[in-house]
């Protein structure tokens, strides 16, 4: 095809009397041409706008719950420095039993310089043996299985415990029978003290002209004593109390029998005890009233009525009887509670000898047993805290060197942190400054790592030697300065050089841990997060993530030990969930042709594709 041609067909285009005309009303109203362009370029770049608009589709990228191990350290900056002198402080306090070396000696590492009483000391390590030593035997003994012998006592026991219940209730229901024959008993003395009571004060045998007995007792001494008044009126209330009492009882008496309800049978037995004491007391009242007349008439010198001495004997007989039937009836309320209170210990020891046998036989509980390992694991800790407080007795060359000065001798007392001597060696130190947070958590004996800036790939272990008891203050800011101690020498580490260390204040092995990303937080607590149809089989290693429309399934974890990269999970996940560690979210531009009056202007539009990480 001729090169030419499509300029022709332009310049035809151009020269069409149509677009001739456009292009004349275009100069001549040139305002109103510009308003249309303009018009027509917005609507032009709304349209791609809309069409170009971006879809958020969110991906999440996978992790999954393992068991490593967490270490906690604390990193800080400071200067190498090359120590000449060192003191020697024990960290016990005791007696010095030994010395082993003299001022002035050179000495190796490892050397003993001193030691201090071991006694108390080893004493511990002795105890946390046998507690360790018990602990594990009840370990043993809870986990093992149940013997011949173990299952027959457990049988034999809730044997036992089922007849003592049968013989409860037998002597539960002999305590009833025996009750109600004593209730019987006392109604066949009761009606007869009862009468004799009326017959007492209420007969007209004492005076003349028809007068009731217990008036004629007070009128025959009222004007020697007129407390006779008293007596008398007490008399005639107990009588009337006991009286009332005696129908109702009596009444109820008869409405029972042998083959009644035991609760009517134990409801009859109260009743008749306190109607017993009630007609005891009206005894006691007349006998009162009586001898109280005896003892003025016989002051007087008058002669006593010739019924007096039947009357005082009747009382002594009723007063005889009714404490006789009292004390049986106590005794009787006595023994069917006992009874009863038998009868529900029994019953719970048939309940626990139940559980007893069936834990024999199945063995013992989950929970017992983690109590159990958790009491070994105690006192498995308990016994290295005390071996390590035994080698604090023995004062020990942490470095070759030379031994300065020792101010101490055999026999002298030593505390704890105190200087005893003084230690020379051209061991090289790294000193760092912490602030009060870190420091807090920095102690002696520690494990450190230390970088050097001016020696690439140098990494050397150290040892926290030193921790200032006493901080420094600069412009309100408190820090304390840690003493590193080298574990091996190297020619290249010069004093002065800035070094970087890493003190691990603590170590966990062997737990569930995840990423820091994948930890998340709420007004609840912490939290991470799942989708719904991810499996153990789904990919993790991706980083580019998997894409799911489903909500994150929130999961509450209770969290432990951290440190920079990973986090320490205690519950609430178990080991091979998958959980999210961090979303993606994608943003796409589509490319497009926007469309023109005047054809293809710019050509293609398009952009490229951006991404956003969200770390939520």
């Amino acid at each position: 095809m001729d090169p030419l041609t499509p300029l022709r067909s332009m310049k035809n285009l151009l020269s069409h009397p149509k677009v001739s005309s456009l292009k004349v009303y275009a100069k001549t109203h040139k305002v109103i041409s510009t308003v249309v362009c303009i018009a027509l370029l917005v609507l032009g770049y709304t349209g791609i706008k809309k069409i170009t608009a971006p879809s958020t589709a969110p991906q999440y990228v996978l992790t999954t719950v393992e068991r490593g191990t967490v270490i906690a350290s604390i990193t800080g900056t400071g200067q190498v420095e090359g120590v000449t002198q060192l003191d020697i402080k024990p960290k016990v306090s005791g007696d010095i039993v030994y010395l082993g070396a003299q001022s002035g000696q050179t000495i190796t590492k490892g050397t003993l310089i001193a030691l201090i009483d071991t006694r108390d000391a080893e004493k511990n390590v002795r105890d946390a043996k046998a507690n360790l030593e018990s602990a594990q035997l009840s370990l043993q003994k809870l986990t093992q299985p149940a013997d011949d012998l173990s299952l027959l006592q457990a049988e034999n026991n809730l044997a036992q415990a089922k007849q003592a219940k049968l013989n409860a209730e037998a002597n539960l229901l002999s305590s009833y029978d025996d009750s109600f024959s004593n209730i019987a008993s006392t109604f066949l003395d009761l009606p007869t003290t009862m009468q004799g009571l009326q017959d007492i004060l209420y007969n007209t045998n004492i005076a003349h002209g028809g007068q009731d007995n217990i008036s004629a007792y007070a009128d025959m001494v009222k004007d020697y004593d007129s407390r006779v008044l008293t007596y008398r009126d007490d008399a005639a209330k107990k009588f009337q109390d006991a009286k009332t009492a005696y129908n109702q009882t009596f009444d109820a008496y008869k409405l029972v029998n042998r083959t009644s309800a035991t609760s009517s049978i134990e409801t009859l037995l109260n009743d008749t005890y306190t109607t017993s004491k009630t007609i005891s007391e009206s005894v006691k009242s007349t006998k009162n009233l009586i001898d109280f007349v005896e003892d003025k008439l016989v002051a007087q010198h008058i002669s006593l009525p010739s019924a007096d001495t039947a009357y005082q004997n009747n009382l002594n007989s009723y007063t005889s009887k009714i404490s006789s039937h009292l004390l049986s009836l106590s005794s009787n309320i006595t023994s069917i509670q006992s009874a009863k209170d038998t009868l529900i210990n029994t019953t719970g020891s048939i309940l626990e000898k139940t559980a007893s046998l069936t834990k024999t036989k199945t063995g013992a509980d989950p929970l017992d047993v983690a109590g159990s390992q958790l009491t070994v694991t105690q006192r498995q800790n308990a016994l290295i805290d005390a071996e390590e407080k035994l080698a604090d007795n023995y004062i020990r060359a942490q470095f070759d060197g030379t031994l300065g000065r020792l101010t101490v001798k055999k026999g002298d007392s030593v505390s704890s942190g105190s200087t005893i001597g003084t230690f020379i060696t051209a061991q090289k130190v790294v000193k760092i400054s912490l602030n009060e947070v870190d420091a807090a958590k920095v102690k002696v004996g520690q494990k450190a790592t230390l970088t050097f800036d001016a020696i690439d790939g140098l990494e050397m272990t150290a040892k926290v030697t030193e921790v200032d008891t006493i901080g420094t203050v600069t412009q309100g800011v408190v820090t304390y300065t840690v003493t590193l101690t080298l574990d091996t020498q190297d020619d290249r580490i010069k004093s002065g050089m800035s070094a970087s260390a890493s003190i691990i204040t603590d170590v966990r092995q062997d737990v569930l841990i995840v990423p820091n990303s994948a930890i998340k937080s709420n007004a609840s607590g912490q939290y991470v997060e799942s989708l719904a149809g991810v499996t153990t089989e789904t990919n993790t290693t991706s980083t580019s993530g998997i894409t799911s429309s489903a909500t994150p399934i929130k999961h509450n974890v209770q969290t432990g030990l951290a440190n920079d990269t990973v986090t320490e999970i205690i519950s609430g996940v178990q080991e091979g969930d998958k959980i999210i560690s961090r979303t993606i979210t994608t943003t796409t531009a589509t490319a497009t042709q926007a469309p023109s009056l005047l054809g293809n202007i710019g050509g293609r539009a398009g952009g490229a594709g951006t991404r956003a990480i969200q770390g939520r």
